[in-house]
């Protein structure tokens, strides 16, 4: 179960909440992409996919981490493919896409 439990725009208002049930019994369906090669296969073999451009050192990437393999995990089914791309180390996926600041999501 997953608790978001506020949408709001960011004129100062909280722009999600932080999830407070998360379920520990199911796996996590976030694929780890570690070069440009392997984004652009991910992107090609998945109909509907989400890249998540992220970094170790990076705060709002770590609060929205939880938030995002949670919905990974409730639209597996959906047939949509959660990637997660380390801007540190996949510096070449990062550049090809553009990447100015994490954290950044592509839709497919």
């Amino acid at each position: 179960m997953i608790a978001i439990t506020r949408f709001a725009s960011l004129s100062g208002k909280r722009v999600v909440s932080q999830s407070r049930f998360l379920n520990p019994i199911r796996s996590m369906s976030v694929t780890a992409l570690e070069d440009l090669d392997a984004v652009e296969k991910f992107s090609e073999s998945n109909d509907k996919s989400i890249l998540y451009f992220t970094a170790t050192w990076c705060p709002p990437c770590k609060a929205i981490k939880p938030i995002y393999s949670e919905l990974s995990d409730i639209h597996d089914k959906d047939g949509i493919a959660f990637g997660k791309v380390d801007v540190d180390e996949a510096a070449d996926a990062a550049a090809e896409h553009g990447i100015n600041s994490v954290p950044t999501f592509i839709f497919f």
